[in-house]
């Protein structure tokens, strides 16, 4: 959505096209977890109004999805969504003079042993509002719940689970919650606002293995221990959907995403790429990476929407950022996670606040905010843009954030514990 709206900002009389096989077309998936909490419907969870096709002059082929790229024709080949079920492959050959790949990510999905197969779908996971709807539905009859991750979409389906009054229990494989977001002090402020609400936090568990029952019971052993489960969850990261592209030419990064540059260019010519499926330069690691956040994808759209356009485009850079809100305290965490021995660190905290942050050759690349996030604006702005921070004004970047942090300054943190 983000990018149509730029496009059609840059040029009024351009064809725009938009393959989309879910409905509604325009909604933030943040929110889904309020869908399943019953707190919001459908029609409240658009980004815009049921009319913003006609509006902004889009073409919407709803119901189809990207099935072939053939860069050479410039043409994107596209099937019914569900073609495979149904064994129609109806194909619909659509021309481009610029093309945006923005079909995201899919859930990885958890090996199910079933003893009684009815069902394939028991371990659900959470990335549609189809999903969620789904999800929403089971849970009248849900008593106990099991969740199979640690990261933000684990902790918030446990928060909201517990909410609502179920027995919850997470089983992480590493030794903490958000191992990819936050330092182990500030994930073990996270990890008991969750146990305040009466979730049990499993750390280190190791393989688990899941076994579908009768009457619509599932039973997950770990660590030798077997529990039961009415509803089992799963949050162990995301595949970047380019299946489809086999065969067309468009590089894929090890991890699976699209490659593409700093204005959002793959390696076919007229091609770019945005969102979960892409892997962009990292501003502070410099390497590839898959930015899976709401935050990135939005701007990286408008990044591709103005080359698209324009022929050229400006990006601030991108990096890890990611933004959630649990048990009622904010967290945010953009750039490295781990500091090396030679960085400087310094953080602060107390009374369920946590703040972090990391310099490398005098410049900011890691922040870490638990609790109040005043200031991250302003910090991630520094931190893409590779500003130099020279003592004291390291103290002074966390000043913004210094409420409810009790009378405590900011302190270094000795090597041995970075």
């Amino acid at each position: 959505m983000s990018a149509v709206s730029a496009i059609r900002a840059l040029d009024r009389e351009g064809r725009i096209e938009l393959v989309q096989d879910e409905d509604p077309l325009a909604y933030s998936r943040p929110t889904l977890f309020d869908v399943v909490a019953g707190r919001r419907e459908i029609d409240s969870l658009r980004t815009a109004g049921s009319d913003w096709p006609e509006r902004l002059g889009v073409t919407v082929w709803k119901g189809w999805r990207a099935a072939e790229l053939r860069p050479a024709e410039r043409v994107l080949v596209t099937v019914p969504a569900g073609a495979e079920r149904r064994g129609t492959w109806s194909r619909l050959h659509l021309e481009y003079d610029r093309l945006l790949i923005a079909t995201g990510a899919r859930a990885r999905r958890v090996q199910l042993r079933a003893v009684e197969r009815r069902r394939d779908d028991r371990v659900r996971v959470l990335r549609t509002l189809g999903h969620a709807l789904a999800i929403r539905e089971e849970l009248y009859r849900v008593r106990t719940a099991v969740i199979l991750g640690g990261g933000p979409l684990a902790c918030k389906m446990a928060e909201t689970l517990a909410v609502m009054g179920k027995r919850v229990t997470m089983l992480v494989e590493s030794g903490q919650l958000l191992s990819r977001m936050l330092h182990p002090e500030g994930a073990r402020l996270v990890q008991g606002l969750l146990e305040e609400l009466g979730v049990t936090v499993r750390l280190g568990c190791g393989e688990v293995h899941v076994e579908q029952r009768e009457a619509g019971r599932t039973t997950v052993r770990v660590q030798g221990e077997t529990m039961e489960a009415d509803f089992v969850f799963a949050a162990k990261g995301v595949i970047p959907a380019t299946g489809w592209l086999e065969g067309s030419g468009v590089v894929l990064a090890p991890g699976g995403g699209v490659e593409v540059d700093h204005e959002q260019r793959t390696s076919c010519e007229g091609v770019f790429a945005a969102g979960d499926v892409a892997s962009t330069p990292d501003a502070v690691r410099g390497m590839r990476v898959n930015h899976g956040n709401w935050v990135n994808a939005v701007l990286q759209g408008r990044v591709a929407a103005q080359a698209m356009v324009t022929g050229r485009s400006s990006s601030p850079g991108f990096t890890n950022w990611n933004v959630m809100v649990v048990c009622g305290y904010p967290v945010a965490s953009m750039g490295l996670v781990r500091a090396e021995p030679s960085d400087e660190v310094v953080e602060i905290g107390g009374r369920k606040r946590y703040k972090r942050l990391v310099l490398r050759d005098g410049r900011l690349v890691g922040v870490q905010l638990v609790g109040e996030t005043v200031g991250a604006g302003v910090l991630r702005y520094r931190l893409a843009l590779g500003c130099r921070v020279r003592p004291p004004d390291w103290s002074l970047l966390l000043q913004p954030a210094l409420t409810g942090c009790g009378k405590g300054r900011p302190r270094y943190v000795p090597r041995t514990r970075r």
